[in-house]
């Protein structure tokens, strides 16, 4: 199979090479979706509508998805490959995979993305716009609620390990500053 027709967008959502709009979406597309704790309690239609709004984009390996600070207003889902999410330093601070969704904040807020994300391989993301799925959540508002409601418990849980991650790095710190030595 050529790389060309790897990049070809399944039925039912844009991408950047191909162009395709039948009314009805891929169900194995709206499968990956219904997959995805993001989109967890949308019936398939809703899922279905959701799936027409994504566009597909390949990326190749080390190709910069977008830069720490940059403006942004999507949210990313790993189709295939995987994407190292880095601070300034370079420090990884996650390593994700098919099916998993990054770009949260910014698709949340459209405020500047907190760190760097890369492709570590090639990669395709399938790319949701704020603009487009505000649109969509404004008319059917259960995927608003639901989707809204999914990213919240996602970034709560992330909270909740990065707080425990930080009571253990005190804890240890606080230890090494306050131990005698002999």
């Amino acid at each position: 199979m050529s790389a060309e027709s790897n990049t070809r967008a399944p039925r039912g959502f844009k991408s950047e090479t191909a162009d395709s709009s039948p009314s009805r979406t891929d169900f194995a597309f709206v499968k990956l979706l219904r997959d995805l704790p993001i989109f967890a309690g949308l019936d398939v239609d809703e899922l279905d509508l959701v799936a027409g709004l994504f566009r597909k984009h390949l990326f190749k390996p080390d190709e910069i998805i977008f830069e720490r600070e940059s403006v942004g207003s999507e949210a990313y889902v790993i189709l295939r490959g995987s994407v190292r999410i880095t601070l300034d330093s370079g420090k990884p601070i996650g390593n994700f995979t098919v099916g998993h969704v990054f770009g949260e904040l910014a698709f949340l807020d459209g405020g500047p993305r907190g760190a760097k994300a890369v492709a570590t391989s090639p990669t395709i993301l399938l790319i949701v716009q704020r603009s487009e799925f505000e649109t969509l959540a404004d008319t059917r508002t259960n995927i608003g609620r639901m989707v809204y409601k999914n990213i919240a418990r996602e970034l709560t849980e992330r909270l909740r390990r990065m707080n425990h991650a930080l009571e253990v790095s005190q804890d240890t710190w606080e230890t090494a500053m306050f131990r005698k030595f002999d």
